[in-house]
């Protein structure tokens, strides 16, 4: 799992990193320093900024998930008991900036807890919730 995660940030800051280069800054940011100085930059100036650009490559990375993330929809789950002991309700609120789709929960963490069959919703809309099906 966490393998998978630390593989996944590095594809995303490779990535920014690439765009960075690619987009020539580091060229045309060295080339400026060259004529200011009015000689060659030396290999660890050159160590340097490329580090920068990784760190700002991580930003980025960093940024477009938290941007995704924080308009995205947000998903709360309420659990509604039943009066008569039979089945319980769960209600799924969102209460994100985006329509959540194709919600589906299929278990709990607690085996006594089941869905008489798994709880699917197509869409839940900003600001509306849903009523699942029962459970046993």
């Amino acid at each position: 799992m966490y393998l998978s995660n630390i593989v996944a940030f590095i594809k995303a800051v490779l990535r920014e990193y690439v765009v960075l280069l690619t987009g020539g800054a580091i060229t045309a940011f060295l080339n400026l320093a060259e004529r200011k100085i009015g000689r060659n930059v030396s290999w660890p100036a050159y160590g340097v900024v490329l580090l920068l650009f990784v760190i700002v490559a991580c930003f980025r990375a960093w940024e477009k998930e938290y941007v995704a993330n924080r308009d995205g929809p947000e998903i709360h789950l309420e659990w509604i008991p039943s009066k008569t002991f039979k089945h319980d309700e769960v209600r799924l609120r969102n209460t994100g900036r985006a329509s959540a789709t194709q919600v589906t929960i299929k278990g709990f963490s607690w085996p006594e807890l089941s869905f008489v069959e798994p709880l699917v919703i197509n869409v839940i809309h900003p600001n509306e919730s849903e009523v699942g099906s029962r459970t046993s």
